[in-house]
């Protein structure tokens, strides 16, 4: 029987940075950290419709009984550390554009130029499990005419008519000009693997 043997191969980690809930840096994470700091709070009404979602009492069905959160609130792109281009930044999430540039602070904070970075044949591997919120809002765009056309199929007969149809329209034509389309190239990129393929061409 053979004996397994272990990769002794030396890894080094040579930067490091972050974006998370109440820290935009490694150093504001580490302080939060010593200092005792929770950066959960309240979610905003903006991101948790309270009268639809909320519910403080355990068990309630499609409810939620906390309305806290640890929420990162994304910003425009440094264009002085990340070296993006407007095409990049119109084809991917906003969730992916942040993380980019994060990778690119790790890179500075590697005293590496991500503007120039020395090694070509690098790896990039991204622990992510979701899309960005607008894939999210792409799919609801998507199924919303066949979800009402279910709907409409199974609401009694004197609630149907014109009137409910135009209601419907008005709603889809809403929420369609508030979200973007996929076009022929398959921007916007939105899949959580995406994440990885933007640092990797960005840098």
């Amino acid at each position: 029987m053979s004996v397994p043997t272990h990769n002794t191969q030396p890894i080094a980690i040579i930067g490091m940075e972050c974006r998370l809930p109440g820290a935009d840096s490694v150093d504001a994470f580490w302080s939060n950290i010593r200092h005792g700091v929770s950066s959960l709070g309240p979610v905003s009404e903006e991101r948790l419709n309270r009268a639809l979602y909320y519910n403080p009492t355990v068990g309630i069905v499609n409810r939620t009984y906390t309305d806290l959160g640890g929420i990162i609130e994304y910003r425009p792109v440094d264009r002085n550390v990340c070296p993006i281009t407007d095409e990049w930044e119109n084809q991917y999430d906003v969730a992916h554009l942040n993380l980019c540039e994060v990778a690119s602070r790790a890179c500075l904070n590697a005293r590496i130029d991500p503007r120039h970075f020395p090694v070509r044949h690098t790896g990039v591997y991204v622990g992510s499990t979701t899309s960005g919120a607008m894939g999210s809002e792409m799919v609801v765009a998507t199924n919303l005419p066949e979800t009402l056309k279910t709907f409409e199929n199974i609401v009694p007969e004197n609630l149907r008519g014109q009137k409910l149809s135009e209601h419907f329209n008005h709603l889809i034509k809403k929420i369609s000009t508030k979200t973007r389309q996929r076009q022929f190239d398959g921007s916007p990129f939105t899949g959580a693997n995406c994440a990885a393929s933007l640092i990797a061409q960005v840098l």
